[in-house]
């Protein structure tokens, strides 16, 4: 029996695929998180510090800065941008934002706590924060991947035909 032509993913529905709107959503949560960064009140204790360091507390809780609410500005465009365009860019936005957030935690978990301000904002609440991140992005994005159409290969399929036919 011939194998079914594995054609474009199809989507049923007019409208994004699932892996769409979650990089939408992460999108859209990155630029909101970046433009509350920035508002005085909501951001706390920013008075002394300057672009790059960590002297503000987002909700009173998150280390941040300028240059954190900058990268968060960036992300979410990305999300929004990739999250519009196309299935395999939300997906790409959703795994390798993933990886980057996993690091920056492995990042804060490995740094020196003695050093005051390293530019990362370590502290538990930053933990909770990158691994929630990294692992909800890896996770959604396995989640909402687009399935192909047709049947799904057993484990001991021949990746050709057994009885091939002669030339």
């Amino acid at each position: 029996m011939p194998r079914p032509s594995i054609g474009p993913v199809p989507n049923s529905e007019p409208g994004r695929l699932p892996i769409q709107q979650a990089a939408l959503v992460f999108g859209v949560v990155f630029l909101v998180l970046g433009v509350l960064g920035f508002i005085p009140g909501i951001t706390t204790d920013a008075g002394g510090a300057d672009f790059t360091e960590h002297g503000g507390r987002l909700f009173g809780v998150f280390g941040t800065s300028g240059l954190d609410n900058l990268v968060r500005l960036v992300f979410g465009v990305l999300g929004v941008v990739l999250g519009l365009r196309s299935a395999f860019g939300s997906a790409v936005y959703l795994g390798v934002g993933g990886v980057f957030y996993f690091l920056i935690w492995l990042y804060s978990v490995l740094a020196d706590p003695t050093v005051s301000n390293d530019g990362m904002g370590i502290g538990a609440a930053d933990w909770a924060l990158n691994t929630v991140l990294g692992l909800g992005m890896v996770v959604v994005a396995v989640i909402t991947r687009p399935r192909r159409a047709g049947r799904t290969p057993e484990l001991n399929d021949p990746p050709f035909d057994a009885n091939p036919t002669p030339n």
